[in-house]
């Protein structure tokens, strides 16, 4: 069997075969990317749904630094919330935020900080997983 008939020979199954490859990757990375949901009911008619966001990217904030120079470890948390169904259901990882506020900070004595995480009305934030992460300044690179 030549080059050629290795490649065009059932070639139509081999094409099926690759979308269907793509389908799955494609289906597996948007699932993976939305999170986790659990559905509990609290009292009658009330039910309350816990969302997990995985890999939430954190954004440095501070009022009087240039935090563009920062960096942390790890660099994104895994973030859990609550909130009715109606609500959970159409939230997008983009209405919560993870960030880190090194307003004072100077390296030196602390170089753990702790992640706050808001949500948008209606959403209770349930917990952050690590809670706090190391900062990386441009002086503490090496260390």
């Amino acid at each position: 069997m030549d080059a050629r008939d290795f490649i065009t020979k059932d070639f139509g199954w081999k094409l099926l075969s690759l979308a269907l490859a793509l389908a799955i990757w494609l289906t597996v990375s948007a699932v993976s990317r939305q999170g986790t949901t659990t559905t509990t009911t609290t009292a009658p008619g009330v039910s309350t749904t816990v969302r997990i966001f995985s890999r939430m990217p954190i954004t440095p904030v501070s009022g009087d630094a240039d935090v563009r120079e920062y960096k942390f470890d790890p660099d994104n948390v895994t973030v859990s919330v609550s909130g009715p169904n109606s609500i959970i259901a159409n939230l997008s990882e983009k209405e919560i935020r993870a960030t880190v506020d090194l307003t004072g900070f100077s390296g030196k004595s602390e170089p753990r900080r702790r992640v706050d995480v808001s949500t948008p009305p209606g959403v209770t934030f349930v917990s952050a997983n690590p809670s706090q992460v190391s900062v990386l300044s441009p002086l503490r690179i090496d260390q």
